[in-house]
C-alpha cells in the first residue's frame, strides 16, 4: 500500500496524491517536485503534468532537507573512535542511509574538477554574505567604500597644526583654515590614516586602497573595476553634506 503523503496545496494528508515535476507558480517550497493530491490535482488544473519520478538520492535530500545532519563519533570498547551521524532531533542514522550517504559521495569526489567548483562555490557564498549585490550587474557586488571611513572636515583656526597630503605631499596648516579629508580604513580595507588636501587626492588614495584590496584578495572578478572611478567620485562627493570641524 502507498505511503500517505502531504499534499503541496492543502496541507493535507492523503493516502492518494500525484508526484509532479514542482511548477514554476508553485513558491511555497523550492524543490524539484511536489505531492498533490487529487482534489488539488483538479482545482489547480494541474491534470496535464505528467507523473514525475524522483530518484533515490533526490527522495533522500528532500526526506532529509529540513533535518540537518550532524557527525558524530562511536566509541568501541577497545577504544577505537568510529564516524557516524545523526540528525536534527539527535536520532542515529541508520546503516542503510549511512550506506547509502557513502555510496553517492563516493561516486561525487570522482567528478572532474570537484575541487575547483567547490572552492568556487564556497568563495561566491562568502561574498554574498558580506557584499551587497551590484544592481547594475547581477554577477558583480559593490565596494563597500563605506569601509574606508573617509570623511570631509574643516580646519578649526583656533588649533595650529598642519599636516602633508598623503598624495601630491601639500602642506595643508591650520592658519589658513579650509577643508581636508581623512581616510581611517575599516574592513575589509588595511592601511593607517591618511589625510589629503582634496577630493581629488582623497580619490586617488582611496583607489589605491581598493585597488590592493581586490588584487591582494584575487576579488578582481567579483567587482566591476570599469565604474569603480565613477562610483568613488559619486561617494567621495556625498561626504561635502557632512562636514566636521576639527
Amino acid at each position: 500500500m502507498e505511503k500517505a503523503k502531504w499534499c503541496a496545496y492543502c496541507g493535507h494528508l492523503h493516502a492518494l496524491t500525484k508526484t509532479i515535476e514542482r511548477p514554476n507558480s508553485y513558491i511555497k517550497s523550492f524543490g524539484k517536485y511536489i505531492h498533490v493530491c487529487l482534489s488539488c490535482i483538479k482545482k489547480h488544473r494541474l491534470e496535464h503534468l505528467p507523473e514525475y519520478t524522483p530518484s533515490e538520492l533526490q527522495k533522500f535530500v528532500d526526506g532529509m532537507r529540513m533535518n540537518a545532519i550532524v557527525p558524530t563519533i562511536l566509541m568501541s570498547e577497545n577504544g577505537e573512535e568510529y564516524l557516524t551521524f545523526h540528525n536534527g532531533q539527535g536520532t542515529l542514522l541508520s546503516t542503510k542511509q549511512m550506506e547509502f550517504i557513502a555510496n553517492e559521495l563516493l561516486k561525487t569526489i570522482k567528478l572532474n574538477g570537484l575541487d575547483e567548483f567547490i572552492e568556487e562555490e564556497n568563495q561566491d557564498n562568502y561574498m554574498s554574505r558580506r557584499f551587497l549585490s551590484d544592481p547594475e550587474n547581477k554577477d558583480k557586488y559593490l565596494v563597500p567604500f563605506e569601509g574606508l571611513n573617509i570623511k570631509r572636515k574643516r580646519f578649526n583656526i583656533n588649533k595650529v597644526w598642519g599636516f602633508t597630503c598623503g598624495n601630491c605631499s601639500k602642506k595643508m596648516s591650520s592658519k589658513d583654515g579650509g577643508d581636508y579629508f581623512t581616510i581611517s580604513p575599516n574592513w575589509p580595507f588595511t592601511g593607517k590614516t591618511e589625510r589629503a588636501c582634496s577630493e581629488g587626492c582623497i580619490k586617488v588614495i582611496a583607489k589605491e586602497r581598493i585597488i590592493d584590496w581586490i588584487y591582494s584578495s584575487s576579488f578582481q572578478r567579483y567587482f566591476d573595476l570599469e565604474k569603480l572611478d565613477e562610483r568613488l567620485i559619486e561617494f567621495i562627493k556625498g561626504e561635502r553634506q557632512t562636514l566636521r570641524k576639527f
